[in-house]
């Protein structure tokens, strides 16, 4: 079938309703995670972060790295972004 015959609009019918069927699940975030997250979104940095919760640098960007995949996302901002929406975090 050439590209030019294919019909484009409107979203296919098999993802729209796996995605109405599916119900909306909430990852579940360490305490830790979620204080991370937390000060991230208040615009700290991992040291700063750090020095606040009485943690390593490292055991910061871990406990982000584990956000990170728990929610699905590419970034430090991305994963704020959906904890935020999700409401896991407050603002």
């Amino acid at each position: 079938m050439p590209v030019d015959d294919f019909d484009f609009s409107g979203d296919p019918p098999a993802f729209t309703e796996q995605a109405s069927q599916q119900p909306a699940i909430k990852p579940s975030l360490s305490t830790r995670e979620r204080e991370v997250l937390t000060w991230a979104a208040r615009g700290k940095s991992a040291w700063e972060i750090a020095g606040i919760l009485g943690i390593t640098t490292r055991t910061v960007n871990k406990h982000t790295q584990t956000a990170f995949r728990k929610l699905g996302a590419a970034n430090r901002t991305h994963a704020v972004a959906l904890a935020l929406q999700q409401q896991l975090i407050e603002p």
